[in-house]
C-alpha cells in the first residue's frame, strides 16, 4: 500500500513538472490519441477584464491522462477541465492533451511532453 501511494505522488509531481516544463511540439506517441481543445472562455472573459489587460501567459500546458478517455466523469475529466481553467485563468495557450490506452503508455506519453 506504501509503494502504491509513493508511486502516485511521484506520478503526480512528475504530471506537475511535465505541465510546467513542455516542450513546443504536440506529442502523439505510440498507443495514445492526442488531443487539445480551447479553453472554455477566455480570461478576459471569466475576469470580466477588457482583453487589453487581460492576462497572458507563455506557459505550456499538458496532461496525460490514466488509461481512459478525457470524457470519464472521473479523475482524467477533471484534470482537464482544471487544465483548462488554469490555461484560460493565466492567458495561457490551450492545453494539449495525450490519452493514455495502456499503463506503459503513461510513462511514455509523459516523456513525449518532456521531449
Amino acid at each position: 500500500m506504501h509503494k502504491r501511494s509513493l508511486g502516485l505522488t511521484l506520478f503526480g509531481a512528475t504530471a506537475i513538472i511535465v505541465g510546467a516544463c513542455g516542450g513546443g511540439a504536440t506529442p502523439t506517441p505510440a498507443g495514445s490519441v492526442a488531443a487539445s481543445q480551447p479553453p472554455a472562455s477566455t480570461p478576459a472573459e471569466s475576469s470580466g477584464a477588457s482583453p487589453s489587460t487581460a492576462a497572458t501567459s507563455t506557459l505550456k500546458i499538458g496532461l496525460v491522462t490514466d488509461v481512459g478517455t478525457l470524457d470519464d466523469k472521473n479523475f482524467n475529466q477533471f484534470s482537464w477541465e482544471g487544465a483548462q481553467d488554469g490555461a484560460a485563468k493565466i492567458g495561457a495557450p490551450a492545453p494539449k492533451s495525450a490519452v493514455s490506452q495502456v499503463s506503459a503508455d503513461i510513462a511514455k506519453n509523459i516523456q513525449a511532453f518532456v521531449d
